[in-house]
């Protein structure tokens, strides 16, 4: 028979624990006073361990985080629930209805909810559909510095990547071919006015949509 309940609800995970005193178990010794954690785990299988009170209580946080851990919770949620445990079971033996019964049965089962960290990514999807972004002129664009050397960029070694692609930047084995700018075998790199460099297919595609550099966030003129 089901004595009482409690739910607990924390980070997105639930627990439910059951106090039951009908089920027997003959192989415990009955001269003593014992817990028995039946756990169901997060894919619904039960375990059934059994604790002697004196030693639950002498234990008590060592033995709740044994069992969450074994019931595979988070890690970022077994002190919260490690404690709620500890004060059913104290609450479970000061009340009298129960002094005759030396086994007292804790069920416990956890349920995992969507998890924080998915809960977030959607919000921020959904607050992303809702982001006007605002384009740059397509003049500001086209008047973007174009580069052919490492001396037209003034540095000794052009940046590695491209912070929008990630692929490499080069000059070597590339030319620019100005009548031919789509030309799949040359790389064309462009200078923001802030210095920063892009290959020029990426970083108009991106001007296109947004006016500020990727890196520093530099605006670019808009019609807005």
């Amino acid at each position: 028979m089901a004595i009482f309940t409690a739910s607990y609800n924390h980070c997105s995970t639930t627990m439910n624990l059951r106090l039951s005193t009908s089920r027997q178990y003959p192989n415990l010794d009955q001269r003593n006073h014992h817990f028995v954690f039946h756990m169901i785990n997060l894919a619904g299988q039960g375990v059934y361990i059994s604790v002697p009170r004196v030693e639950f209580f002498d234990r008590y946080s060592a033995i709740t985080r044994e069992i969450l851990t074994t019931m595979g919770v988070t890690p970022a949620v077994i002190s919260y629930f490690a404690s709620r445990i500890s004060s059913f079971a104290m609450v479970s033996v000061l009340d009298p209805r129960f002094e005759a019964y030396r086994v007292l049965t804790i069920s416990l089962q956890v349920q995992q909810n969507e998890e924080g960290e998915e809960v977030i990514e959607r919000t921020f999807r959904e607050a992303l559909g809702t982001i006007r972004t605002i384009s740059a002129t397509e003049e500001s664009i086209r008047v973007l510095k174009e580069l052919n050397n490492l001396e037209d960029l003034g540095l000794d070694k052009t940046p590695e990547n491209c912070s929008i692609c990630l692929e490499n930047l080069s000059f070597q084995n590339y030319h620019v071919d100005h009548d031919h700018d789509h030309d799949h075998d040359k790389v064309v790199l462009l200078q923001m006015p802030c210095s920063h460099v892009y290959h020029k297919d990426c970083i108009v595609q991106w001007l296109e949509t947004s006016h500020m550099c990727p890196l520093c966030r530099y605006p670019m003129p808009t019609t807005s």
